[in-house]
């Protein structure tokens, strides 16, 4: 999940967790004098909940168009990135125990995976075959470069297609997520 995101799902936690409990039972004393859930969840809807729901919106706009596309994520697709993503020799180690034993977390990740394996897929639904080997055939010195040690060997389409692939899903992204939101009818009651 892009690092622009965090922060808005991070609140949107704040406020899930602000409602629970008693409304009135203290967050924080002040001098002895209690911050509440209530003026948390209060404060916290005021400044992001617009935000926040423009996340959630979004989310829920791009699920249903998977769905009317009949685009999903396995499981075994969700475990196999997940896995490549915790894999220690290309994380830190502490952040992946970190993540690893706190359920929450795996759960938040796991969440964030699906919807990138989503989104790639119904970004690449919209690209043609031929679009992406024209992308390549303009391309392929900058490919080239781009690729580790070694991979001058490799200069087919074939070979460099999850490259164009790649770049083609980040590029189209903003344009994705403008399209479907423009698509989509939204009522905010805040």
């Amino acid at each position: 999940m892009p690092c622009s995101r965090l922060v808005p799902a991070a609140l949107l936690a704040l406020l899930i967790f602000a409602g629970c409990g008693a409304a009135d039972k203290p967050v924080a004393v002040v001098n002895g004098e209690a911050i509440t859930r209530r003026e948390l969840r209060s404060s916290l809807e005021a400044k992001y909940g617009r935000l926040v729901v423009q996340m959630l919106a979004e989310k829920r706009a791009i699920l249903q168009e998977a769905k009317k596309r009949n685009i999903t994520c396995s499981d075994e697709e969700l475990r196999a990135r997940t896995a490549e993503l915790l894999d220690p020799s290309k994380s830190p180690p502490e952040t992946v125990m970190r993540i690893k034993s706190d359920p929450a977390k795996m759960q938040e990740l796991s969440e964030g995976i699906r919807m990138d394996i989503i989104v790639r897929k119904l970004i690449l639904s919209d690209v043609s075959e031929s679009e992406k080997k024209a992308f390549y055939e303009r391309n392929k010195a900058d490919l080239l470069k781009t690729k580790a040690p070694g991979a001058q060997a490799k200069s087919s389409y074939e070979e460099l297609k999850g490259a164009v692939e790649e770049y083609l899903v980040r590029t189209k992204m903003e344009a994705f997520r403008r399209a479907v939101m423009a698509k989509t009818k939204v009522e905010c009651n805040l």
